[in-house]
């Protein structure tokens, strides 16, 4: 009987280890998640910025090109 008991334990520590790895793996994940929408979210506004100035860009271009210098 001592002997189940002992087993019975071995089985609950076993468990308990289990479900703190999990906690843990859980935390990360969700630390991950938090990072990769973070992520998104810079990538979107750089993306944005990107667009913006190539557009600026463009108009300069379109601008520049109406002047005529004279090197003669």
């Amino acid at each position: 009987m001592q002997q189940m008991s002992a087993g019975s334990e071995e089985v609950l520590h076993s468990f308990e280890q289990h479900a703190s790895i999990t906690e843990i793996t859980a935390s990360g994940t969700q630390s991950v998640s938090a990072a990769a929408e973070e992520q998104l979210a810079y990538m979107e506004q750089l993306s944005a910025s990107a667009s913006s100035l190539s557009k600026m860009a463009d108009e300069l271009h379109r601008i520049v090109t109406g002047f005529k210098i004279d090197c003669e």
